[in-house]
């Protein structure tokens, strides 16, 4: 039977406050489902908005320098789903052990680009089950390690890009806190910045000041995550009170779907309370927060086709 036909069934019979109990559910299931609408990366977040609303949304996290520059590709001596850094294969390498952290990714990226002028490397996504090509982004390399939890962030993201399948729609959630970006920071250490920010008369004093006491990596941190974009999926927002309505219906089920909405409602809680505290260190050392964008515009992609060869620019790249 029509979906829709179905619930127009449904709203004949139902009570009003089932039906909009109802249609709540079905919204939050659809975003918590499919709010990835391309591949990509995805953190949910509660904030506030301007009207003092507080939302949950979907965000896109990705790497600003990294760029898809083939689609429907392949390349010689490499295959889907790889990481190639001055000629050098992830995937043939010792790096690429079973069950390695995400971590080792940044590694080997760092390792084979150490002493050397490359900028950037290259991903190749996984293929389509009927084809053996795939597609290719470029990349710029990461700035100097900071702390495990950024390379965790940072190897998500190319991680994601390494699973991309071509024309397939899929949104793989993170969590700040699991991945450890704001274990180094709490409330005393940002207390301390500002004091310390207030008490310089120049950044070079500041910088002394900063390293003395081991609040260097406070400021390294904010320099790091803007790397990334994070871009709001305007799609998939729902207000807090109508999610947490839902949530308090199915509380008393302790169903899967219940169980996966507090999971989900949790990391946005635990998301907001990381991303607020990296937005204040910004605010204090650069004036601004660290801001969810609306929306970006897509970057173009600058070849299309079958190329068994490496391009100039490729070959610098790799």
């Amino acid at each position: 039977m029509d979906t829709h036909l179905y619930i127009c069934r449904f709203y004949r019979f139902a009570k009003p406050s089932f039906w909009t109990f109802f249609v709540a559910f079905l919204y939050v299931y659809a975003i918590i489902s499919n709010a990835g609408v391309i591949s990509m990366l995805v953190m949910q977040i509660l904030n506030t908005g301007k009207d003092g609303i507080n939302r949950i949304y979907n965000v896109k996290i990705a790497l600003k320098n990294a760029n898809k520059v083939k689609e429907a590709t392949s390349l010689r001596g490499f295959g889907e789903s790889d990481i190639i850094v001055n000629g050098s294969s992830f995937n043939n390498s010792v790096f690429n052990t079973k069950n390695h952290d995400d971590g080792v990714v940044v590694n080997f990226i760092r390792g084979k680009t150490y002493n050397s002028s490359r900028k950037d490397f290259l991903v190749t996504t996984r293929s389509n089950s009927n084809s053996k090509l795939y597609d290719l982004y470029n990349v710029a390399i990461p700035q100097k390690k900071v702390t495990s939890g950024l390379d965790n962030l940072y190897a998500k993201a190319i991680i994601d890009m390494q699973k991309e399948i071509p024309n397939i729609t899929k949104g793989r959630y993170v969590s700040l806190l699991d991945l450890g970006v704001c274990d180094h920071i709490n409330d005393e250490k940002i207390d301390m910045l500002r004091y310390f920010v207030d008490k310089a008369n120049n950044e070079e004093e500041l910088n002394y000041l900063l390293l003395t006491n081991n609040l260097g990596n406070l400021k390294s941190t904010v320099d790091f995550i803007k790397q990334f974009d994070f871009t709001i999926i305007s799609e998939s927002t729902i207000k807090e009170d109508d999610f947490k309505k839902v949530l308090s219906s199915l509380n008393y089920t302790n169903s899967r779907d219940a169980r996966n909405l507090r999971r989900y409602y949790n990391i946005a809680k635990d998301n907001k309370e990381c991303y607020e505290s990296l937005s204040k260190i910004n605010r204090i050392l650069y004036g601004k927060s660290i801001n969810l964008i609306q929306k970006r515009e897509k970057s173009k992609v600058l070849v299309k086709g079958t190329d068994n060869k490496l391009r100039e620019s490729e070959r610098n790249a790799a």
